[in-house]
């Protein structure tokens, strides 16, 4: 799996420093010597695509007012880990007997509720009315 730690897998001082740079363009209040330092102290969370993703996520947000977030449990680590295992396999419609790419103009797709992004950023409670999986 590629997202184990091992020394062959995790950030280098050369990498984190051209990481550093990078979110220092995003996020100029956050100095490249604190990103390094944050992405040392995060170093063991995860691999170095995992760090590199949730770090920028961390950046993405205003309200993460230093970079020593990066290493601190977040939303910025949620499906930082991407799983390599090979090709994705395509689903069958169990519906034509077809697969599903060639049967999406069939189907209505139907996004999520109005509430959905709130209710996931914890602004607001499901409404009383859903059902709710036992």
């Amino acid at each position: 799996m590629m997202n184990e730690i091992n020394s062959k897998n995790q950030m280098s001082k050369l990498q984190a420093q051209a990481l550093a740079n990078f979110i220092h363009t995003l996020r100029r209040d956050w100095d490249p010597a604190g990103i390094v330092h944050a992405l040392g102290v995060a170093r063991g969370r995860g691999s170095v695509d995992a760090l590199a993703v949730a770090s920028v996520r961390a950046a993405m947000v205003l309200e993460n007012r230093t970079p020593a977030v990066i290493g601190q449990s977040g939303p910025h680590w949620v499906g930082a880990f991407v799983e390599r295992q090979g090709p994705v396999r395509e689903l069958e419609c169990v519906e034509h007997g077809c697969l599903e790419s060639r049967c999406r103009g069939r189907h209505q797709r139907v996004g999520p509720p109005e509430w959905w992004g709130d209710f996931r950023k914890g602004r607001v409670s499901p409404p009383a009315n859903v059902e709710r999986g036992n």
